[in-house]
Order: C-alpha cells, then sequence, then structure tokens
C-alpha cells in the first residue's frame, strides 16, 4: 500500500514572467539606478568568473552542502540538484508540528488501512497550515543558505509496515486487546530555486543587508554571465511510528 501526498506553494518550475529567478541572459543592465549603482560601487562587472563565484559564495563557508552547491553552480546546466539532508533540527522550525498533524490524519482514516487495494492518502491541507520553513531558525543555517524559502514541498511513502490489533486469548484465558501499529516512512522533498533577481540585491530585508554584494555578484554571474540557476532539493526521509488504536 502507498501513501501519495504533497503540497504545493508559489511556482517552483517558475514558468511565467521575465523577470522570475529561472530566466537566464547575457549581458543584461539592471532595470533600476539603484541595482546598477550596487554593481558599480563593488565593481563587480570587471571581475573574473572565478572573482564572482567566490564572492557569491562567501556566505557558504558555514553550509555542509556548500562544495556540492558550488560544483553543480559552476557546471552551468540548470538541472536540478538533490541534497541529502540528514538532521533537520528541530528548534524554532514547525517540523514537528508538520510530521505531527500528518500522523493524526494518517490516524483518523485508520480504516484505509484494512483495504487491500492502494489507498491514496491527501495531506496537502496538512502541509500548507505547517509550512516548512528555514527563515527564523538559526540552528539551520546550511538549510537556510541552500533554500532561501521553500516553494515546494512533495511528501510520499512507500513500504507501509503494519501490525493488526486482533484481539487474542492471553494465558489467563481472558480477551486482551492489542493496538493497531503502523510505521509509515516518509520521503520529504523541500525544493526552492537557487537564484536571485534583481530586488534580491536591492531591498532591505536582511539577508539582502548581509550579504549584498554576495547576492550582486550571483545576478551578475546569473544574468550576464550566462549562469543558470536551478531547483535545490533537500530530500529528508524519517518514519512515522503511529499507535492507532484498538481496531473494533
Amino acid at each position: 500500500m502507498n501513501v501519495s501526498v504533497y503540497g504545493r506553494h508559489g511556482n517552483v518550475m517558475a514558468t511565467s514572467g521575465k523577470n522570475e529567478d529561472s530566466q537566464w541572459h547575457i549581458n543584461m543592465k539592471p532595470s533600476t539606478a539603484l541595482g546598477q549603482r550596487i554593481l558599480d560601487i563593488h565593481k563587480l562587472e570587471s571581475k573574473t568568473d572565478n572573482e564572482l563565484i567566490d564572492i557569491a559564495f562567501s556566505s557558504f563557508s558555514f553550509c555542509k552542502y556548500r562544495m556540492q552547491v558550488i560544483s553543480h553552480f559552476r557546471k552551468n546546466h540548470g538541472s536540478p540538484l538533490s541534497l541529502r539532508m540528514l538532521e533537520w533540527i528541530s528548534f524554532l522550525s514547525n517540523k514537528n508540528r508538520l510530521f505531527s498533524a500528518i500522523q493524526e490524519k494518517i490516524a483518523r482514516h485508520h480504516n484505509a488501512f484494512h483495504h487491500i487495494k492502494p489507498y491514496t492518502l491527501d495531506i496537502s491541507s496538512e502541509i500548507r497550515l505547517n509550512w516548512p520553513s528555514f527563515r527564523t531558525s538559526f540552528p539551520n543555517l546550511s538549510e537556510m543558505i541552500a533554500v532561501g524559502g521553500i516553494q515546494e514541498v512533495e511528501i510520499f511513502s512507500k513500504n507501509i509496515s503494519q501490525q493488526l490489533g486482533f484481539d487474542y486469548w492471553n494465558k489467563f484465558g481472558r480477551i486482551q486487546n492489542s493496538p493497531h501499529k503502523v510505521k509509515v516512512p516518509l520521503t520529504v522533498l523541500l525544493k526552492d530555486w537557487f537564484g536571485v533577481d534583481e530586488e534580491d540585491y536591492t531591498n532591505t530585508r536582511l539577508p539582502a543587508l548581509l550579504d549584498k554584494e554576495g547576492l550582486a555578484a550571483l545576478w551578475v554571474l546569473q544574468h550576464q554571465r550566462g549562469y543558470k540557476p536551478f531547483i535545490n532539493i533537500l530530500r529528508y526521509e524519517t518514519i512515522l511510528d503511529i499507535n492507532i488504536g484498538y481496531c473494533r
């Protein structure tokens, strides 16, 4: 039996709009005076590709995915990059709330586990109400850098195992109830565009204020030098161990 679940937010494929993160260009000029001024202040347009890459990825010195992301970006082909996420820190994150909501939804559909045929369970509403975010979670620094804002979440499950809770006679000759237990392995894909537009380095939000030169260097690489942005995918795996209750 498979439980196939997904939720969407934003447009991770970035299929519309001239200024989408997915658009890559050659010799493009900033559309605002401020955008051009920032490039001029840091003399970014006169720097080599390697110099720009060093500037753009300077903040990645704290990121455990640093070498994978840089190598992928240098290859300049724009295909998605899948990163294995071994640890998802719970502090200041809604990870546990998300998994609890999914677990409760599965438990409410107890009867689905007694069907022989595959059953699809839609938990998109649980995902939207508990949308994952790394923006305010400083301990998740590596994840915050690799995935600045999650645009799409895909969750799926297979190889579910269960212990059906049938009544049985115990050694004292009494009927004993046994709870129905289910193990649900979840694979979570957290997706985001690794790319910048002009507004990303000209705004006054904290990430732009802390790394304006780095973001502007990345813009030059993608909009003037032809380096293609790509989808970053953090892959996280866990197992929900659910005690559904007693079968009736």
